[in-house]
């Protein structure tokens, strides 16, 4: 078990089965992974454990995360992978107004809502099946749906060569 810390009052101890960087290896070696869906020559590594007020408890630290809980976040058509820090003060406003939609949304097992993260990339993908491009969509999202902080990495699935990031909080670090 690896001492991390996340900036709580105490410690968080990951085993490592649980640690976000196993999870990624495991997922590499599985032929049907979340990245097994991706073609392409650009890699982003982005660390965060998505949800952690969901998981995280003062005593017993961080429980075992959902894998689908990690990005990248993928629309359920795989046409683009969203990667996302922040935290979207809208969310209740954005998931109630989907009405119907919401049964095209990508929800994480055993929830009854999506990630901030799968919910950014659902709102880009209904504005793909628009007609809309990746850089169309995230220009319209963030300019009139999202309210909050954020730093987003967005790439189409069928086009990996171009990536799109977004940020109005916090810094990039591109190497």
């Amino acid at each position: 078990m690896g001492q991390v810390d996340y900036g709580f009052k105490e410690r968080a101890y990951v085993l490592p089965k649980d640690d976000c960087f196993a999870k990624l290896f495991t997922d590499i070696e599985q032929e049907d992974g979340k990245l097994s869906k991706i073609q392409g020559n650009i890699s982003i590594l982005h660390t965060r454990f998505a949800e952690v007020n969901r998981f995280y408890s003062v005593g017993k630290g961080l429980s075992a995360i959902p894998n689908d809980h990690a990005h990248p976040s993928i629309d359920t058509k795989n046409r683009l992978a969203l990667f996302h820090n922040g935290n979207i003060a809208n969310f209740t406003e954005l998931w109630e107004g989907l009405g119907v939609h919401k049964a095209q949304v990508e929800v994480s097992g055993g929830f009854d809502k999506p990630t901030d993260s799968q919910l950014i990339a659902a709102l880009l993908a209904f504005q793909m099946d628009e007609g809309l491009s990746l850089r169309e969509a995230l220009v319209n999202v963030i300019e009139t749906k999202i309210l909050g902080t954020y730093r987003m990495a967005a790439l189409e699935t069928g086009n990996p060569q171009s990536v799109f990031f977004v940020k109005n909080s916090g810094e990039f670090l591109i190497g």
